[in-house]
């Protein structure tokens, strides 16, 4: 009997778990400039081909911010050589300050205080 009980808790999990895989729940939903829904994959192949890419967002969306790390990744995997990153919220005093913290010259304790980010 014990058996039995197991073997329909376990068809049951694994029915539910198969349920919940089923459903399509993304976290965000990407459009062309024409309103038309894009891939991501589409998308990161148009990305690849223009010379700059600026990012809009609305301040302390994390979804956003993880979808703008995810295409930086993806399009620095794809060409390192040609990615560089331009971050509005530093001031351009502060240019040295940023270059010896990426660079591993600085502590981050430092680069916090100095950046003023």
């Amino acid at each position: 009997m014990m058996k039995y009980k197991l073997l329909t808790l376990l068809l049951l999990v694994m029915t539910t778990v198969a349920m919940a895989q089923k459903k399509d729940k993304p976290a965000y939903q990407l459009f062309t400039a024409e309103g038309k829904s894009i891939s991501y994959g589409k998308m990161l192949k148009e990305l690849q081909e223009a010379e700059v890419i600026l990012f809009g967002e609305q301040h302390n969306d994390p979804i956003a911010h993880w979808l703008q790390l995810e295409v930086a990744r993806d399009l620095h995997r794809e060409n390192p050589k040609q990615f560089a990153i331009g971050a509005e919220m530093f001031e351009a005093d502060v240019q040295l300050v940023l270059n010896e913290y990426l660079a591993g010259q600085a502590p981050e304790k430092n680069f916090e205080q100095e950046a003023r980010p």
